[in-house]
C-alpha cells in the first residue's frame, strides 16, 4: 500500500500529471531527471489502472543497472497511487496498460526509445508485440547504460 499524500494533493489545485516510483504526485511534465531514483539506468512512464475501480494513473518506474537481470522483462508498478480512488483502491493491485515513454541513460544523457512504447500484457506485465530478445537488441544501441 502506498502513502496517501493528502498534504500535497490538498494544497495544489493543479491536476496531477504523473506519480513517481514512490507514488508521490508530480505536477510538471515527466522527464527522467525527475525520477526519485537518481541511479536509474532505465525508466518508463506507464499507464496503469486501479484493479478495483479502473481509475487510470500515469506512473514512473525506474530500474537500476543491478536490478536489470531480475526486472528487465517485468513492468509492474504494484499498488496504485493512493488517492482514495475507491474504498479498496489503496490496498488493491494495479493493472499495467501501456508504456507511454521508455528511456535509457546513455552516460549522463537520457535517450527515449519509442520502439518500446507498447501495450503491456496484464497477465505477464511484459511488452506486447516484442519478445525479450528483441527488446535487448534495441537496448544494445546504448552500451553505456548496461
Amino acid at each position: 500500500m502506498k502513502c496517501y499524500y493528502f498534504d500535497i494533493i490538498s494544497r495544489i489545485k493543479d491536476p496531477i500529471l504523473w506519480f513517481d516510483e514512490n507514488a508521490v504526485p508530480r505536477y510538471i511534465p515527466f522527464h527522467p531527471n525527475l525520477l526519485a531514483n537518481i541511479y536509474a539506468t532505465e525508466c518508463c512512464l506507464i499507464l496503469i489502472e486501479c484493479q478495483s475501480c479502473k481509475r487510470p494513473f500515469t506512473v514512473a518506474k525506474s530500474i537500476n543497472i543491478e536490478d536489470q537481470v531480475e526486472h528487465l522483462q517485468h513492468l509492474h508498478y504494484c499498488d496504485p497511487p493512493n488517492v482514495e480512488c475507491c474504498d479498496v483502491g489503496m490496498s488493491m493491485n494495479s493493472e499495467p496498460i501501456r508504456v507511454l515513454q521508455f528511456w535509457v541513460r546513455d552516460n549522463t544523457d537520457w535517450k527515449r526509445i519509442k520502439e518500446l512504447e507498447l501495450e503491456i500484457d496484464g497477465n505477464t506485465c511484459q511488452l506486447v508485440g516484442i519478445d525479450f530478445e528483441e527488446r535487448v537488441k534495441f537496448l544494445q544501441a546504448y552500451p553505456e547504460a548496461r
